[in-house]
């Protein structure tokens, strides 16, 4: 099983950041869809955190793969 960071002071195991990402996400895009895609800026703020989360746990994996 592999851990990677959920944020600043913690790890989880991949499976699941999966899931937590998911139950993050999912609200934002449903408020989207319910608002004809209007993003609220505390939902673009969300956003941006999950991207830069999905974005270092990636770079975490690959790094993993060449070990």
């Amino acid at each position: 099983m592999v851990d990677v960071s959920w944020d600043y002071h913690s790890k989880v195991s991949a499976e699941e950041f999966i899931v937590r990402f998911a139950n993050e996400v999912s609200p934002i895009i449903q408020s989207m869809k319910e608002n004809e895609g209007d993003l609220f800026v505390s939902e673009y703020q969300k956003l941006l955190e999950l991207g830069w989360k999905i974005k270092e746990v990636s770079s975490d994996l690959k790094g993993k793969e060449n070990e």
